[in-house]
């Protein structure tokens, strides 16, 4: 009897022991403020949306202190970049196209409210001529330059917040007595808002906070007399409210008008000369402000069309650089072969040797009529993958191709409409305001 006791007080014991203690789910319930910080963070870390973020953000002081910290917002840009609104196209005039919202009832309704939101309407300069030019779009700004008979100006546009600022050019800040500006710009560029440190990161553009880098003409007197057009890289900042010579480096134009290539991730920006028969190419370092030239081959015939051609950017792209810091250039020649060139800057036009070429027809398995030929699709450039260019063919195909121009490979896809000089995307302002 007494070992069944002891044996019965010890499985008591036992299944005590493993009980927890009364009142323990209900007072000592955790929750989301119970996580540590490293492990909050990466739960918000996978926050996609900034209005999401921002409503997080207004959750309470914790939560808004660490989004607001700049190793976060670092963080974050890194795996979501921001979401596209969608894209302006820059035609004679600049229109708007908003992105597909999600699929649901409001559809309609939500792609009329983007877009008239983001109207250019507002601004006191007819933007739908020739007059006004949209050259860049980066974080919900908009850099437009307007050359007019007696100046130029550049406008930044913020279109959700309908303000705008506009900024003459340095047309006072001559390098030397000879120089004199003249009313014309190869365009306006957005650079970050501020340095490369903790501070700069979480400060997002606006009219208020930008830096614009413009590469005016400038007109000036040789040695004998006759005057030669120059081109010049400033830098504005709204901060400081002033103009800074970006570099003394400087090079000599075509008095033509100069048509706009593109922009690289490294930091390059391309121009082509505007008339016939141009073989030069203008490069302009937007990280040290040096220009440099390079002298192309002559633009081949179009043999399908029986017409002689000029570079543009429907057969001659900027493609980036290679592990050695030349540039490379993607030209279609005759409207049927593609050539990558390796453009190395230097006296008298650079070093300029084909790399690589290819038949496009042999590459796609897609044969163009006989008065048609192929040209490189105006598309969204940071959609386009790094090293790569698409092209399409003249007549109404269905398809487009992205061709890495390393491993000369091409892949399909579905053609998209587009009918402009260019086409920018227009995001979100990032990051979102948190205060």
């Amino acid at each position: 009897m007494e070992e069944d006791g002891q044996r019965r007080r010890r499985r008591r014991r036992t299944r005590t022991a493993a009980m927890p203690e009364r009142g323990c789910h209900a007072g000592a319930a955790t929750s989301i403020h119970d996580l540590p910080n490293d492990l909050l963070e990466l739960v918000l870390l996978r926050v996609p949306c900034p209005v999401t973020l921002a409503r997080a953000a207004s959750t309470c002081r914790p939560w808004r202190r660490l989004i607001s910290s700049a190793g976060f917002i670092r963080r974050h840009r890194c795996l979501h970049p921001p979401p596209v609104l969608g894209h302006f196209y820059a035609r004679c005039g600049t229109s708007f196209v908003p992105a597909p919202p999600p699929p649901g009832p409001p559809r309609a309704t939500a792609v009329d409210a983007i877009r008239d939101r983001v109207s250019l309407r507002f601004l006191p300069h007819n933007y739908n001529t020739c007059v006004m030019e949209l050259t860049d779009s980066r974080g919900g700004l908009l850099a437009l330059v307007c050359n007019c008979n007696a100046s130029s100006s550049v406008v930044m546009c913020d279109p959700l917040a309908r303000r705008f600022r506009e900024v003459c050019l340095p047309a006072a800040m001559p390098v030397s007595s000879s120089e004199r500006f003249t009313p014309c710009c190869l365009g306006a560029f957005l650079l970050d808002a501020g340095d490369e440190d903790d501070t700069a990161i979480i400060r997002s553009l606006s009219v208020s906070n930008f830096r614009v880098l413009c590469v005016p003409l400038v007109s000036e007197d040789d040695d004998h007399g006759r005057s030669r057009l120059s081109a010049r890289a400033f830098v504005f900042s709204a901060r400081e409210s002033r103009w800074v010579l970006l570099s003394l480096s400087t090079t000599v134009v075509d008095p033509c008008a100069h048509r706009f290539l593109g922009r690289t991730a490294e930091g390059s920006l391309v121009w082509s000369g505007a008339s016939c028969g141009t073989t030069k190419v203008l490069h302009l370092d937007e990280n040290t402000g040096d220009f440099s030239y390079f002298a192309l081959p002559a633009p081949a015939k179009d043999v399908r069309r029986d017409v002689h051609v000029y570079y543009w950017r429907w057969n001659l792209r900027a493609v980036g650089r290679d592990d050695t810091g030349a540039m490379r250039l993607a030209r279609i020649v005759g409207g049927v072969d593609l050539e990558v060139l390796r453009c190395v800057p230097g006296g008298g036009g650079g070093a300029v040797t084909v790399e690589r070429a290819v038949n496009l027809s042999d590459l796609t398995g897609i044969k163009p009529w006989s008065d048609r030929s192929w040209h490189f699709l105006e598309m969204d450039d940071a959609a386009v993958p790094t090293g790569s260019v698409v092209v399409s063919t003249t007549e109404k195909c269905r398809w487009m191709f992205t061709i890495d121009v390393e491993i000369m490979e091409a892949v399909r896809g579905r053609k998209r409409d587009c009918d402009a000089r260019a086409v920018l995307p227009y995001e979100l302002p990032w990051p979102p305001p948190i205060k």
